[in-house]
């Protein structure tokens, strides 16, 4: 394989800092948050490659930026060919700490002891410098300090490792044929059952779920200062996300949208303002080609699915939610999808979408659909979710954080919190959800939600 050492003139190089006992989710959030300070103009045409260190005991993101059409045209006139920097060359060289800094063609790349920080630093007068390094020198360099590199598509791995079984069978076959004995050494030796298991994990990259998707975004969108009013979730068809928001203008969205990797831009048709605030439809797609479609298989016969579907039912209903309707996997949809509509009063909302999750954890089922919008007085939510069958093991999101969907939303908490007297009649206690109140000349009428039994009552008291 050819490889190429691309000129600092084409790329920059970014050291940033891990905190101490600080947790990395996500490690390309977490650096995109930095390089929006550290970049003078950072944005979305570019590209990153991030790589985890660790020096001198300190963790590091190693972030090489290139532009995107930059980047696109080396891969044009370089089809075949590995990428490097001399950054992502030397930073892995055993005496990287030890040897101080130095200047490689058109940088000075090193550890700075004195700050106990990495350093990479394009020269002055780089100009079209180009490396002087031979394309001999890189031979015996490990493809794994390349950067930029393309992913084979997940059926090539498929491919190679049924290549790899078909090897392994016919190997066995030969030996055994010959009577000779294979020893559990041999066969660990020869093919090593953790590499080929460990490649298939690796690349088992699937799209986030429909509840992850609108945790992640809700908390990006709130802290922003803006409201979701709809939200359109599709896994197996573009455009990926259908999102109707307010409260934030096209540039602040679009720098939302720019942190995740598996989100891209497909259309803004118009933006209306209502009282100063924009409000407006976003169409974002899914970079689909970098991930895996998890497989649908149809549900199992009614006799075993329906017991299935009715303890989710139920355990909704007994969370105070107020079920409109199910279509049940039958003939008529390929006994393919299971579909729910339901409302839900404020905090329960975040009850049903966790059922939903402990569901889909605990089952064979994957959301395939959903779709959540907030109306009336902004804070009875209606979902609809249409969950298959699927055919697979996957990741469990139990651990997804939800606490910014209902701010995202514009959800108004209706909570009482001090005691409201009514005259002739008992007193509201504090723990009661008000959701309205219509008066006469005579009377008051109170509308309110049951705590325990999620039911809406009324009181009427005299004036």
């Amino acid at each position: 394989m050819k490889k190429l050492i691309i000129p600092r003139k084409d790329h920059e190089v970014y050291f940033i800092s891990i905190p101490k006992n600080q947790k990395i989710r996500h490690m390309r959030l977490f650096a995109l948050e930095q390089l929006e300070k550290m970049h003078p103009c950072f944005s979305s045409s570019l590209e990153m490659d991030l790589r985890k260190l660790v020096l001198n005991g300190e963790r590091w993101i190693m972030a090489t930026v290139m532009k995107a059409d930059a980047l696109a045209g080396y891969r044009i006139l370089n089809k075949g060919t590995s990428f490097f920097t001399n950054t992502s060359i030397s930073v892995h060289e055993r005496e990287f700490t030890k040897n101080g800094i130095s200047t490689i063609d058109d940088e000075r790349i090193g550890f700075d002891a004195e700050i106990n920080s990495p350093v990479s630093v394009p020269l002055k007068s780089c100009g079209d410098h180009v490396s002087k390094c031979p394309s001999a020198g890189l031979k015996n360099i490990p493809l794994r300090y390349c950067v930029f590199p393309r992913k084979l598509p997940f059926k090539i791995y498929i491919l190679i490792i049924a290549a790899t079984i078909t090897v392994m069978s016919v190997f066995f076959a030969i030996r055994f044929t010959d009577g000779e004995k294979v020893s559990s050494e041999a066969y660990t030796a020869d093919f090593p059952p953790a590499d080929i298991s460990t490649a298939v994990i690796t690349e088992q990259k699937y799209l986030p779920g429909a509840i992850e998707a609108l945790a992640g975004l809700s908390a990006d969108i709130a802290d922003a200062g803006g409201m979701i009013t709809r939200w359109q979730y599709n896994e197996d068809v573009d455009p990926f996300l259908t999102i109707q928001i307010k409260g934030i203008n096209v540039q602040t969205m679009h720098g939302i949208f720019g942190r995740y990797e598996f989100t891209s831009l497909a259309d803004v048709q118009e933006v209306r303002y209502s009282d100063g605030e924009p409000y407006f439809s976003v169409q974002i797609n899914a970079g689909r080609s970098d991930y895996n479609s998890v497989p649908a298989e149809v549900f199992p016969g009614q006799n075993n699915y329906i017991p299935i579907i009715s303890g989710l039912s139920n355990t909704l209903q007994n969370q105070g939610i107020s079920i409109i309707s199910e279509a049940l996997p039958s003939s008529g949809n390929g006994n393919a999808n299971y579909t729910v509509t339901y409302t839900a009063f404020g905090r329960d909302l975040i009850r049903s979408l966790e059922t939903l999750m402990d569901m889909c954890e605990k089952q064979p089922l994957r959301i395939k659909n959903m779709e959540v919008s907030i109306g009336g007085d902004r804070s009875v939510f209606t979902v609809i979710c249409t969950l298959f069958y699927r055919g697979i093991s996957i990741t469990s999101q139990s651990g997804i954080e939800t606490e910014k969907i209902l701010p995202a939303f514009g959800y108004r908490d209706y909570r009482i919190f001090s005691e409201l007297p009514i005259a002739g009649k008992t007193e509201i206690v504090s723990n009661q959800f008000i959701i309205g109140s219509i008066r006469d000349e005579n009377t008051q009428r109170v509308f309110f939600r049951d705590t325990y039994g999620g039911k809406i009552k009324m009181r009427v008291g005299n004036e």
